[in-house]
């Protein structure tokens, strides 16, 4: 067996190990102000993406990935705190929890049919009115997504997450490397 990162091992094959970490938006060298503006970019067009493929269709997957955009960036917007503007981070980060509020309610609703049906899937069969409840809150809160997807407040609070983005004044200035504040 070869010791590699793509040698299969028992019918698995791993992913290779990423070396490169432009691809991570990281360069440990380079000023950090810049470093972070270029990640808060990339990653408020990830979730750009992700809300429009929403906007699209309203399932499973495109929630958890949209959660998972907006999670992502909040974490950023959050750790950062110190190198950024108080009062265009306090309302981008604000605006990115909304979003992330409004999607919550529907991945709960989602993994509660998921654990459902995984904890009667060996059992004898459940009362059928449990699961319909859960079908009919996961239906209730789709219905709420997509009718918040369709409102002004929406597309203001997501026009509003990418002029907090493009800002230039969002990321102050830092002496210190990327490497050094991460």
């Amino acid at each position: 067996m070869r010791d590699t990162p793509n040698a299969a091992f028992d019918g698995f094959q791993y992913a290779p190990i990423v070396t490169d970490r432009t691809r991570l938006g990281l360069l440990a060298d380079e000023p950090a102000a810049a470093a972070l503006r270029r990640r808060v970019r990339a990653l408020q067009r990830a979730l750009d993406r992700r809300l429009r493929g929403l906007s699209q269709r309203v399932d499973v997957r495109s929630v958890h990935e949209a959660r998972i955009a907006a999670r992502r960036l909040r974490v950023v917007l959050r750790s950062f705190a110190s190198v950024l503007e108080p009062t265009v981070a306090r309302a981008y980060r604000r605006a990115v929890a909304e979003v992330a509020d409004v999607l919550q309610s529907v991945r709960d609703a989602d993994v509660a049919v998921e654990q459902f049906d995984a904890l009667i899937d060996h059992a004898e069969p459940a009362p059928a009115h449990a699961r319909k409840r859960l079908i009919a809150r996961r239906v209730r809160a789709r219905r709420a997504l997509r009718a918040a997807l369709r409102t002004e407040t929406w597309s203001a609070r997501c026009a509003a997450m990418r002029a907090a983005a493009a800002d230039p004044t969002l990321v102050g200035p830092s002496p210190e490397r990327a490497g050094a504040l991460a």
